[in-house]
């Protein structure tokens, strides 16, 4: 399965669960007044954001694909600004900081344009060792088995690639990869 349909996937998933919970706040009759519209509409955005993600076609000229078209970067930053109204709430906080965490992608890169985004990130060996094992979904404690390394350093190596790549998790480490030419999509 391709890597990028397979991130895709994943981050569609994620997104859903989100989603689910979201829709169950909604339906609280206790709940505010003035923020039930909000939720709504963001839930229409998200799942704008899911549908595109699901019907997203690859190209097929050969070229290397975009992991994000400008359409999906556009939603992910619509629900970004969104989220930030719910943190204003106890009773969605939780779940705006999730959601923020899990969209937080290096502004340049939700900015991209026609032109490949380029991370100005000089990664050392054993980094990119790392790196290239991410879209295989190993544990820290797998990779250090693999590498030859202990746990404690994997997650060093991690710790130092999200701050170089400008990201907080797994999945947003590889959409930046990708997009930058430093991980292979198949």
């Amino acid at each position: 399965m391709n890597l990028i349909k397979k991130l895709h996937d994943e981050l569609s998933d994620q997104l859903r669960e989100l989603s689910f919970r979201l829709e169950s706040i909604v339906g609280d009759e206790e709940l505010d007044k003035q923020l039930r519209p909000k939720i709504r509409e963001l839930l229409l955005v998200l799942d704008a954001l899911v549908e595109q993600l699901r019907k997203e076609l690859l190209p097929t000229d050969g070229k290397t694909p975009t992991v994000f078209s400008i359409e999906i970067r556009q939603i992910i930053s619509t629900l970004i600004d969104q989220s930030k109204e719910l943190q204003e709430s106890d009773r969605t906080r939780e779940i705006a900081t999730e959601l923020k965490e899990l969209l937080s992608l290096p502004k340049n890169f939700l900015e991209g344009s026609k032109s490949k985004f380029k991370p100005e990130v000089a990664l050392t060996a054993r980094e990119r060792d790392v790196l290239k094992l991410l879209p295989q979904g190993l544990t820290a404690k797998e990779m250090a088995l693999s590498l030859f390394l202990t746990e404690a350093t994997i997650k060093s190596h991690l710790a130092s690639l999200y701050r170089k790549l400008e990201v907080g998790n797994r999945v947003q480490a590889i959409a930046v990869a990708l997009e930058a030419g430093l991980i292979k999509s198949k």
